[in-house]
């Protein structure tokens, strides 16, 4: 829970930082910014429904759940 918080708050940090200083706004930054953007739905989304699926030890959350989790594992990549 900790770390999702820490991931969470740095992440709008660094977001914060890019909407302040216009200067960083350049397309080799855009790659950070799209990683701070999937970072925080990892760190909000994915990583909470993985603790619930361990602690429960199976999945609760159905079908769309599933799709959800697994499509935000999936963009959250870098290929």
């Amino acid at each position: 829970v900790f770390s999702g918080v820490i991931s969470i708050l740095s992440n709008l940090i660094v977001l914060g930082i890019f909407i302040k200083y216009k200067e960083l706004r350049t397309p080799t930054n855009a790659i950070i910014i799209n990683l701070a953007f999937t970072d925080i739905g990892v760190s909000s989304i994915g990583y909470p429904m993985s603790a619930a699926s361990d602690l429960y030890g199976s999945w609760k959350f159905g079908y769309t759940g599933c799709q959800v989790f697994g499509d935000l594992w999936n963009k959250s990549k870098i290929k």
